[in-house]
């Protein structure tokens, strides 16, 4: 990673399930200085049955993860006042709603598409682009931390 101290906050996910009424599990995001942070969450008591307990270990998420109060907090912290870049705004909008509602507050982000950050290539480009990375770099690309790397790369690798 460059010395450019200038990163995007990213934001990847991963939900309970493909839905758009999903919960979130895990999120990750990228820092100003190309680090990055991944969070998992522990499930609200509302959130618990929405879960699919053959996919994620409960007792994992309750005993690793950290509650939505605080995940909310550090969340804050690192990305307040920037506006937030996702591959799936929509969702990630939906996933964000889901969270804050557990402090009932609305999330306050600006929410782009992480594409809009590459201006002079298509949207196939870049995903075949990320495709490859991921391939190349062993990254899973269901897992938010692996994703958030990928955006990482792909935006160094831009300048």
């Amino acid at each position: 990673m460059s010395s450019n101290s200038n990163f995007p906050s990213i934001i990847s996910f991963q939900a309970s399930d493909l839905s758009h009424q999903s919960v979130p599990i895990c999120l990750a995001w990228s820092l100003n200085d190309g680090q990055y942070k991944c969070v998992t969450i522990i499930p609200q008591d509302d959130w618990v049955d929405g879960i699919d307990q053959g996919q994620f270990n409960i007792d994992d998420l309750f005993d690793f993860g950290s509650t939505a109060e605080d995940l909310i907090k550090e969340l804050t912290q690192d990305c307040d006042k920037q506006i937030i870049y996702s591959a799936d705004p929509h969702w990630l909008s939906d996933v964000l709603n889901c969270l804050y509602s557990s402090i009932e507050q609305d999330h306050p982000f600006q929410i782009e598409s992480v594409f809009t950050l590459f201006d002079d290539q298509d949207i196939q480009s870049i995903t075949d682009q990320s495709r490859e990375l991921s391939i190349e770099m062993g990254f899973n690309p269901h897992e938010p931390e692996d994703q958030i790397k990928m955006w990482l790369h792909l935006l160094d690798q831009s300048k």
